[in-house]
This record gives C-alpha cells, structure tokens and sequence, in this order.
C-alpha cells in the first residue's frame, strides 16, 4: 500500500515537471497545443471568438488554434506585436523579428535549419541550450549510450515481448495506437506474454494530466515513462527512457524488444536490448521525416525536404531500421523503400495492416442501420474513419459531395475523427451548403467510430499525393473492406497495392472531385457493381485478420531468437 502510494506520488511530481517542461520550453505553443486538446467543434468556436478579439496576436493565437497558419501570417506580417506575438510567428510560419537568439534557435529546428538552431542555441538560456542541442545529438549517427544492467534471467521458450511505443490508447486513439492495441491483445490471445511502455513525458505532454504510472485496456498493460526530471532534449530523454526500459524488462523478465516508429523510439530500445542482450525488432510504420516535410511545405516553408534536419531525419531513420536484428513493415512501396535506403532485404517481413475478426461482422444494410439509428435510410452515403488532416484530401471528398448533388445524385456525407483540419473541413461544409447532408461528429470512442462505419455505403480515401502518403497505407482501407463497404482511394502505390480496380474498389486520380463524384454516383446507380466490389474487399479482408498475422510475428521472434 504505502510503496503504491509512493509510486503514485512519483508519477504525479514527474507529471507535474513535465507539464513545466513544456511551458517553460515554448509557452506559447504550449498553449496552442493545450487549445487543440480541446474537441473540434470547441477548438472551432474558441478560435473564432479571439478571432473577431481586436487583438492581432490573440486572433493569430485563433488561427494557429484552427490550424490556419496563413491567416496567422497575415496578421502577424504587418510588424512586431511583442514577445508574445513574435513566439507565434514562429509557428505561423514567420522568421523572428527581433533578436532573441532563443527565438532564433526556435526557428531553425522547426525550419530544419539545424545550423541556425545549434549555433542561436549557444546565446539562449541553459535549458534552451539543452533543448536544442540534445535534439539535435539525436540525429548524429551512432547508438546511444546503453545503460548499466544485468541479465540474470534466461528464455524458457515462450516470447515476452517488450513493446517500445511512441503513444497509446486510451489517451491517444490513431491508427497507429489501434494497430498497436491489435498487435498486443492478438498476441496475448495466441499465448504470448506482453507489455508495453510509452515514450518519456507521455501523456502528460499531449496535455492528458490523469494517467497514472500504467493503464490498462483490454488485459493489456501501458507503462509510462515519467523521469523526474525529464531532460529537456532528445538525446537525453531517449537515455531515461532505455533506463526505464531496462527496469520493466528486468521486473518482468523480457526475451525480446519490439519497437515502432520513429527513430527516438528505435534507439531507447537499441540502448536497452544492448544493456541485457535481448534481441531487438523494430516496425516502420510511417515516415515521419515526410510527414514533417509535408507539414512544413503547407506552413509555407519554401522546400522542407532540402533541409539539413529532414537530410539527418532520413539517414538516422534507415540506420536505425539497419541495426535492429529484424524489420517490420506495413506495405510492397515501403519494404522497396527500406532496401533501397541500406536495409537487407532478408530482414525486413511485410506485417500489413490487418483487422480484427469482429469487423467481418458488421451488418451489411447501411441503410437499415441508419434507420434504427434514427438517420435517414435515403440517399447513398460516403465517408471515413479517418485522422482530418491536409494530406487526407477531405476537401475533395466534399467537393465530389457537392458535384455529384447538383447532378442529381443523392449523396450524403459522413467524416468521423478529429484533426487540425478539422476547422476549415467545417467551414467548407457551410461554403458548399451542405450543413443538412454532411455529418462531422469528431472523434469517437473505437466501437461508436465502426458504428459510423457501418452507416455507409461507400468508403472513400481520397489522399493527396505527397510522399508519404505514396508509401505508407492507411488501417481504414482493409477495415472498410472488411466491414464489406466499397472503397474508392486515390492511385497511390501504397493504395493500389490493397485496393484493384473494378475488383476490390474503385480507383481515382488523387486531388480530383470531378472523378471522384463520378465513382460515386456509378456505385449509386449500379447494384451487381457494390456487390461485386464487397464481396471480393471482404475476401481479401479474411485473410488480414490479426489472428492469422500475427503469426508472422510469433516467426520473426523465433528467428531473431536463434540469431
């Protein structure tokens, strides 16, 4: 009891610190981030009441609120508007205006102007010194330190996997938290002992205050890593994260490490499976140099991918996929990726992304599910579970919403999940006039989000071509399949490679409404054409359930174990 207590104590004081980490850090952005924890029909409102404020810098506050960095640069363009004013410009988009070589520091790293940043940061403050630089030592090459430890356990034959991951449920809801929670309880139920641990400072530092030094879902276990204190940069903090790593594998006896993307989370598990001499596998699961890059081109910066961070970002993500003893990742475009960046192609196992068997059983008649729910049964519904961001391409599905309308097709909408384009997706809704027909309920508990999914009829995809979106697949095309819903996704490799048109879907050019409201009014209009296209998506679906893939893990740990 009192040694529960005294842990609780512990987490609560490193919470604490963590969330005075990041206000000291950046206390602007930090209450940017702290507004955009808020749901989006809130987040909306709030940055459209300080928008109409009077005041430049709070209505700049609204806007990188509603993630509208153009209009923050805007306002904030015509000159200086204080300490304050001048920390938001960074995050709209905008060089420092004064010479403050913390703001200085600031901008480089989120330019990726790694010179800029390491040599302002020597002028900044002690700890902003150490933030910039200890991010910056993440990205040289080369393992980090492992921590002291002593392996005093040895295998008995059956796997316990210690999962490295960068978030979870139940404080995060992704896909990639989803597929991870997937992974887990299917390995557990096919006989494997298993647990995980989140990166240092989480959730604390998404602004999620009441976890406590584990959660538990679904038989599953969640630790969290709270050093106290937690050092402000990265290199450091992936230090006390292998050092906590070693403890809980210690504690519960470990055999192998499994980590997943990106490269803070490869190396703490490198820097841990090194210190006890257990294996280490490691999952790529997205790009997050190009997602980063993509971000930063829709900021406004000229060409984030000619950048020094996104040039070490790059490099230190394959030499950390290089080193781990096996490789895991989600598609064909991927795995070529791997290879040709330096990655053996003998250790890298296509794992894709598969669903759980419960989905196979959704009902079929979306149209009589919406009447029991009290929806209208009329009209050919399209929509998605999805993250509402940029590269997602949801613009274009309401443009394709509003085409196919004034052609005389009765197409209603449906977007559920939450995101920074959240906001401008709302307003759009109201430009195209289409507030009775288009339904964005944010983001949902998992079982209310597949209740959504089994109100439509059509599941469109509509990603933007960028390159990450060119690479890395989405979880929501083969649970759409499952749930025995037509698909439409953009021709991207990473689509393309899950969905063939006419058999398994529908397949249109990414950025283009007018054929994708083509697609939908000839699945409106053609019931064998549904058929056909449900049937063969729910075939293909059966065979990517995760009690069948995770038998491919069971193999790889067995391999990496005999290595």
């Amino acid at each position: 009891m009192i040694s529960t207590l005294r842990q609780r104590i512990t987490h609560a004081s490193a919470v604490l610190a963590a969330a005075g980490s990041l206000a000291l850090d950046d206390p602007t952005w930090f209450a940017v981030q702290a507004g955009r924890t808020l749901p989006a029909p809130v987040r909306t409102r709030l940055g459209t009441v300080v928008g109409r404020s009077g005041s430049t810098t709070l209505a700049a506050w609204g806007h990188l609120l509603m993630d509208q960095p153009a209009a923050a640069r805007e306002l904030l363009s015509t000159g200086r508007h204080g300490r304050l004013g001048d920390a938001l410009a960074l995050h709209a988009g905008l060089p420092p205006s004064s010479d403050s070589a913390s703001h200085a520091a600031r901008w480089g790293w989120l330019t990726g102007d790694l010179a800029t940043a390491g040599s302002a940061a020597t002028d900044s403050s002690a700890r902003q010194r150490r933030r910039a630089l200890g991010d910056i030592a993440a990205l040289e090459p080369g393992p980090r330190p492992a921590p002291p430890a002593v392996r005093t356990w040895a295998a008995d034959g059956t796997p316990h996997v210690l999962h490295v991951l960068t978030n979870s449920l139940p404080w995060t809801r992704s896909g990639y938290t989803m597929r991870s929670h997937d992974i887990l309880t299917s390995q557990q139920l096919a006989g494997l002992a298993v647990t995980a641990m989140t990166r240092p400072g989480y959730p604390a530092t998404i602004g999620k205050w009441r976890s406590g030094p584990q959660d538990t879902l679904d038989g599953i276990t969640y630790h969290r890593s709270m050093p106290l204190p937690m050092h402000p940069g990265e290199a450091e903090r992936v230090d006390q994260w292998a050092a906590d790593l070693v403890a809980l594998a210690s504690r519960e006896q470990v055999t192998h490490l499994h980590s997943t993307t990106h490269y803070p989370t490869g190396l703490a598990a490198q820097s841990a499976a090194t210190a006890l001499g257990l294996p280490w596998v490691h999952e790529v699961r997205g790009q997050l140099e190009r997602t980063w890059a993509s971000r930063r081109a829709n900021a406004g910066d000229p060409d984030p991918y000619a950048s020094g961070r996104y040039a070490l970002w790059r490099a230190r993500e394959a030499e950390v996929a290089a080193a781990a003893d096996h490789v895991i990742t989600l598609s064909g475009p991927m795995r070529a990726d791997l290879i040709a960046r330096g990655v053996a192609a003998d250790r890298i196992t296509v794992v894709p992304n598969g669903i759980g068997e419960e989905v196979l059983d959704l009902p079929e008649d979306a149209a009589g599910v919406r009447e029991q729910d009290g929806l209208p049964r009329e009209g050919i519904w399209v929509g998605a579970v999805t993250s509402v961001v940029h590269y997602e391409g949801l613009s274009v599905l309401l443009e394709a919403v509003a085409l196919a309308r004034a052609a005389g097709t009765d197409v209603r909408a449906a977007i559920v999940g939450d995101g920074l384009a959240w906001p401008e997706l709302a307003r759009q809704v109201e430009r195209l006039g289409l507030t009775d027909v288009v339904h964005l309920p944010g983001r949902l508990p998992r079982p209310q989000a597949r209740r959504w999914l089994a109100r439509l009829d059509v599941v469109a995809v509509p990603r933007q071509r960028h390159e990450v979106t060119q690479l890395v697949p989405p979880l929501k095309v083969m649970e759409a399949m499952g749930a025995g819903r037509p698909v439409i996704v953009s021709a991207l490799p990473a689509l393309t490679e899950i969905v063939s048109d006419g058999h398994t879907g529908l397949v249109v050019n990414p950025g283009a409404p007018q054929e994708l409201a083509q697609a939908v009014q000839r699945l409106a209009t053609d019931d064998a054409l549904r058929r056909s296209l449900t049937e063969a998506g729910r075939q293909q679906a059966r065979l990517h359930t995760w009690p069948k893939l995770v038998d491919r893990y069971q193999q790889i740990y067995r391999e990496v174990s005999r290595a």
